[in-house]
C-alpha cells in the first residue's frame, strides 16, 4: 500500500467513524423526543387524576412540616397526626398541645379532610367506572410492530386512508399506519398500531416495519410529498410494491417513474365509476 493509499484509507475511515457517531447522536436525539412527546401526552391526558394526587401528598407534606415546626415533634409523629387529622380516625398518644398547634390542627381538619375525601372519592371514581385501568392502560406499539411480518403499512391517515384502512381491517390483513399529524391518529382504532411521523424519511418508515412489510401505500394530500415518499421506501427496499395515490393527472407518469408499482387517482377513478354507472341507465345492454 502507498503513501497516498493509506492517507486515503485513513482520512475516509476517521470520516466514518465521525458519520456513525453524528448517525448514533441522532438516533439518540430522535428516541428523547419520542420519550419527552409520550410524557407529555401522558401528563396532559391525564393531568386531571395527576393534580389530585399531587393535592392529597401537598396536604401531608404541610401537614408534617407544621406539626414538626410548632409542636416540636419528629417525622414519624408529625406524619401520624397529620393522617388522624385528614381522616377523621381521631388522635391517639400524639395530640397537638399548644394553642398554635391546635389551631394549625383546625386548619388542616377544615381543608385536609375536604380536600383528601374529594380526592379520594375522585381515585376510587375512576376504579369503580373502571377508567384508572383505561388510565394505565398505554400500548407500546413499537413492541407489536417488531413482531409483525408481511404487513401493509399505511402512510397517511387523512379520508382516503382512512377509507383504505377501514377496507384493509374488514379483510384482516394487518396494518401498520404512519401518520405525521397525532390529531387525525385519533379516529384510528386502538388495536391498530401507528407510528406518529414522517413517511419521508428512513427512520420512521422503519420504525413502521418498513423491512418486513408486504406493501406499502402512501395517501398523502399533495403529489409532491407523495414522490418523496415513494423515493425514499424505493430507495431502502426496491422490491417493495408501492401503491401510491395521485391528485393530479399530469403528476401520474412521474410516479411511475420514481418507482411506484400503482398508482390511483380517487377523483379519476370516482369519475369513471360514476360514468360507467350512468352509461349502465343510458345504454342497458352495454
Amino acid at each position: 500500500m502507498n503513501e497516498y493509499t493509506r492517507n486515503f484509507a485513513t482520512q475516509n475511515s476517521e470520516a466514518l467513524t465521525d458519520y456513525e457517531h453524528l448517525k448514533q447522536i441522532d438516533v439518540t436525539f430522535i428516541y428523547s423526543k419520542e420519550v419527552m412527546s409520550l410524557v407529555m401526552k401522558i401528563l396532559k391526558k391525564y393531568l386531571k387524576i395527576i393534580s389530585f394526587v399531587l393535592l392529597f401528598v401537598s396536604i401531608l407534606i404541610i401537614g408534617v412540616a407544621g406539626f414538626i415546626l410548632i409542636e416540636k415533634l419528629s417525622f414519624l409523629e408529625s406524619l401520624h397526626l397529620t393522617i388522624s387529622t385528614v381522616t377523621t380516625v381521631g388522635y391517639g398518644d400524639i395530640v397537638p398541645k399548644t394553642y398554635a398547634g391546635k389551631l394549625f390542627a383546625d386548619f388542616i381538619m377544615v381543608f385536609g379532610i375536604g380536600i383528601g375525601f374529594y380526592c379520594l372519592m375522585e381515585i376510587f371514581g375512576y376504579v369503580l367506572t373502571g377508567r384508572l385501568k383505561e388510565v394505565f392502560k398505554l400500548v407500546d406499539y413499537g413492541k407489536i410492530i417488531e413482531k409483525m411480518d408481511e404487513h401493509v403499512i399505511v402512510c397517511g391517515y387523512d379520508r382516503v386512508g382512512r377509507a383504505t384502512v377501514k377496507e384493509l381491517l374488514s379483510k384482516k390483513v394487518d396494518v401498520v399506519v404512519l401518520e405525521n399529524t397525532e390529531e387525525n391518529l385519533k379516529g384510528l382504532p386502538k388495536n391498530v398500531p401507528r407510528i406518529l411521523g414522517d413517511a419521508t424519511k428512513e427512520e420512521d418508515l422503519r420504525r413502521a416495519g418498513l423491512e418486513k412489510a408486504k406493501c406499502v401505500i402512501i395517501t398523502f394530500g399533495r403529489d409532491p410529498d407523495i414522490i418523496l415518499a415513494t423515493i425514499t421506501v424505493k430507495y431502502f427496499r426496491p422490491s417493495l410494491i408501492t401503491i401510491v395515490r395521485s391528485n393530479s393527472e399530469e403528476n401520474i407518469e412521474k410516479m411511475y417513474k420514481v418507482g411506484a408499482d400503482n398508482v390511483i387517482s380517487p377523483e379519476i377513478e370516482g369519475g369513471k365509476s360514476m360514468a360507467y354507472d350512468a352509461i349502465k341507465i343510458v345504454h342497458p345492454s352495454t
